[in-house]
């Protein structure tokens, strides 16, 4: 399936309860800025890498992860 823009907002989610001080956000503009860079550089991926690759990130993070350590 085809990421979508709504799975990036379900990784941040899933990122922002697992880690309490991940992606502090203070209006809807940053929190859209936030998912459009994600969902730019994810796109190119199929919507199950990436569900796998940021579940593999999570089971081994010790601080919230970036997108950067998602795509790796």
């Amino acid at each position: 399936m085809e990421l979508t823009k709504k799975d990036i907002a379900q990784y941040i989610t899933m990122i922002r309860l697992n880690f309490e001080n991940a992606y502090p956000t203070r209006d809807d503009d940053e929190i859209t800025l936030l998912i459009g860079s994600w969902y730019s550089i994810l796109k190119v991926y199929p919507q199950e890498v990436c569900n796998e690759a940021v579940m593999q990130t999570l089971k081994r993070a010790k601080f919230a992860p970036r997108i950067g350590d998602i795509v790796e």
